[in-house]
């Protein structure tokens, strides 16, 4: 499923035209590996999206394929760099650095912005609060052929909002929630923060959102900004043991600090909590149903008596799931996917031809 028609850059009237101003607005980057098969509906959805003046910078982190000429289609706006492999976020660090724009958009290669208008809102919120270090939005998760699998939103929110960094902790600390896709980022704040950390290979995104949270406001759109590509061959998917625990280590870093500690000391057992979980459904994934229905057992009655609904209602709903045998949960679960994602084909529309 392609959601952008690809420019054709040779066309008359249809290549993307000159910056205005003295400099860019947003400054896009894109890091990109091995990403061709989506990287040309990408830049079109930037394009197709972003507000003059801007700039797109492509940071190729070591490809193995050739990825420049697809980048050279949408010049003027769009520049390739290439680096040594190092991962996404050095890949990140080096488009800081190579653009000039007060404002960064950070798009992964193989997602697509969905609406011109979210991204001018966002443009908007930023412009309206100097204090606003990061704004997010919804997105739209979809498989490697552009089929809709989901909605990633916060489940807290019911509304757009800004927020002072030191409230956004309080839910951030639990699980991140931002698709770096759908963010605009204040490049003060981010410089300020010491951009991303290059010894994680994954989840260097959350560490970073997690160090500007501690210096600015966040804000967040109630609406649909990016689509963001899920699938077999994204770092997402490959993450390990070992890196979960590294970013693990990184939050417990945090809180060797006295005030912090203080601070969010009713966080870090709802941190322990939803580490315990994450380990549940593991096991649920892995079809070690005797191992989900103790662990629920234990971990239900801690969640109600810590009062952390949110959690005891997940525990229970996966304990139901847990205990029907597999002839009615894969039907059921079956069901509710196609309601599912009948709504969220209906989210998903073009921007306006490029």
């Amino acid at each position: 499923m392609t959601i952008y028609a690809t420019p054709d850059a040779s066309a008359e009237g249809t290549a993307p035209g000159p910056p205005g101003g003295p400099g860019p607005m947003v400054s896009h980057v894109v890091p990109c590996y091995n990403a061709r098969r989506y990287l040309r509906e990408c830049l079109a959805s930037i394009v197709a999206t972003a507000t003059e003046p801007y700039e797109i910078v492509v940071v190729d982190d070591g490809s193995t394929e050739e990825i420049e000429d697809v980048v050279r289609e949408f010049e003027p706006h769009a520049r390739y760099v290439r680096q040594h492999n190092q991962g996404p976020g050095a890949a990140r660090n080096t488009g800081i650095r190579e653009t000039r724009g007060p404002y960064i958009r950070f798009v992964d290669a193989d997602d697509v912005l969905l609406s011109a208008e979210a991204a001018q809102a966002q443009l908007e919120m930023m412009e309206a609060d100097p204090e606003i270090g990061l704004i997010y939005g919804q997105s739209i998760v979809i498989d490697a052929d552009g089929r809709p699998q989901g909605t990633r939103r916060p489940r807290f929110a019911s509304a757009s909002y800004v927020r002072p960094g030191a409230e956004e902790l309080n839910e951030l600390l639990l699980f991140n929630y931002i698709t770096t896709s759908s963010t605009v980022v204040r490049r003060s704040v981010v410089e300020r923060a010491g951009c991303f950390r290059t010894d994680l290979r994954s989840g260097q995104d959350y560490e970073l959102w997690l160090r500007m949270a501690r210096i600015s406001s966040f804000g967040y759109l109630d609406r649909p900004v990016v689509a963001y590509r899920k699938h077999n061959q994204g770092v997402t998917a490959r993450k390990t043991l070992a890196q979960r625990q590294h970013l693990a280590e990184a939050i417990d870093q945090m809180f060797l600090d006295p005030d912090f500690a203080r601070r969010y000391a009713g966080v870090r057992a709802r941190i322990e909590a939803r580490r315990r979980w994450k380990a549940v459904t593991v096991a649920y994934r892995t079809g070690q149903m005797n191992v989900v229905r103790r662990s629920v057992l234990r971990e239900l009655p801690r969640s109600i008596r810590q009062r952390d609904w949110q959690l005891a209602g997940d525990y229970g709903w996966l304990l139901a799931r847990a205990v029907w045998p597999n002839a009615v949960r894969e039907p059921l679960r079956g069901a509710f996917r196609r309601v599912k994602l009948r709504s969220l084909a209906d989210k998903i529309s073009p921007a306006d031809p490029v």
